[in-house]
């Protein structure tokens, strides 16, 4: 490696967060050498996503970035040791999250609202807990909360790694010893449909809900490496891809909740509700320029919908250097 820098005339000026943004281009611009399925480099950590791609032949590449290996590298310790989460009405919750799956363990204050709603519902609404949707699935949390309530919930995503991951932690729950199925698998119901889908386009029209959750992304969508995999192979593209209004992992597009509100309209039940599950954390770091739920709503653009209740829930406001390793986590992921 060869590397040349130069002193910013204007260094001195540079603020905390505009140098940590900084550090984080320089690790995606620096290149690390892969060979035989590892990072060929003294001390560096194995990396089973590599390895798969080198045994599936399905990657021809020589180098990776280290923004690319340090994803990869927390993915599989994320899949290999799976994500657990503690609920006072859903109790315990776990998940194995395959690469390009999003998971924060912590902040989940936005699933502890979930968590207390949901609660609420049952003991309000017993003839409405039928059937639910969480739509943009990811790791399928939700999707393990909402089954505590309800007897049958589908789950949606436009990943085909978000969808692998719900349906493979359910065949994963079924098949544990007894311990590991009465505390992550006991419940009322099941999730027994999982679609990959853009919002509602691959599911069929007949399905209709009594509750369907929407936790759209936080963040601005920023360029990030995709790893899909299917069955026992791999397949690393080094195609990225940009804020895309029809993306679910695009938030920052105002188009992305109009089309999901349009689209729950036909698909509630009687007396069923929409929920959506935001944060203001792009707003508070300067990520974005307003709420994007808040600004969506304020138009009207959905006459049949109305807001009944917004639930908040405050929380210490984290450092600059959190809020950097958050970003770089949602880039990686």
């Amino acid at each position: 490696f060869f590397f040349v820098f130069q002193k910013s005339k204007s260094q001195a000026l540079l603020g905390t967060d505009h140098k940590l943004r900084l550090a984080a281009d320089f690790r995606q611009r620096l290149l690390l050498p892969v060979g035989d399925g590892e990072l060929v480099l003294k001390g560096a950590p194995e990396s089973g996503y590599l390895l798969l791609m080198d045994r599936a032949q399905e990657s021809d590449a020589t180098h990776v970035s280290i923004s690319e290996a340090l994803a990869m590298n927390s993915a599989w310790q994320q899949f290999e040791k799976g994500v657990e989460w503690q609920f006072e009405h859903a109790l315990s919750v776990k998940t194995w999250p395959l690469f390009d799956v999003f998971v924060t363990p912590a902040p989940s204050d936005h699933l502890v609202l979930l968590d207390q709603f949901c609660a609420e519902w049952a003991s309000k609404h017993s003839a409405n807990c039928e059937v639910a949707l969480d739509m943009g699935t990811g790791s399928g949390v939700i999707a393990h909360i909402l089954r505590r309530i309800f007897r049958s919930v589908h789950a949606a995503d436009i990943s085909s790694n978000a969808v692998l991951t719900v349906a493979a932690d359910v065949q994963r729950i079924a098949r544990s010893h007894k311990r590991i199925q009465k505390k992550f698998g006991s419940g009322r119901g099941k999730i027994t449909r999982i679609w990959q889908s853009d919002l509602y386009g691959a599911i069929p029209s007949e399905h209709q809900y009594d509750l369907i959750v929407f936790n759209p992304p936080w963040l601005p969508s920023p360029a990030l490496p995709q790893l899909s995999l299917v069955g026992a192979t791999a397949q690393y593209s080094a195609a990225r891809y940009d804020e895309c209004e029809s993306s679910l992992a695009a938030h920052g597009s105002s188009l992305l909740l109009e089309r999901f509100l349009q689209g729950s309209v036909p698909r509630l039940r009687p007396g069923g509700r929409v929920v959506i599950l935001f944060s203001n954390y792009a707003e508070q770091f300067g990520l974005a320029s307003d709420n994007l739920v808040d600004a969506t709503l304020a138009r009207s653009i959905v006459p049949e919908l109305r807001l009944e209740r917004k639930l908040e829930r405050s929380v210490a406001p984290r450092s600059l250097r959190s809020a950097s390793r958050i970003e770089r986590d949602a880039k990686a992921h």
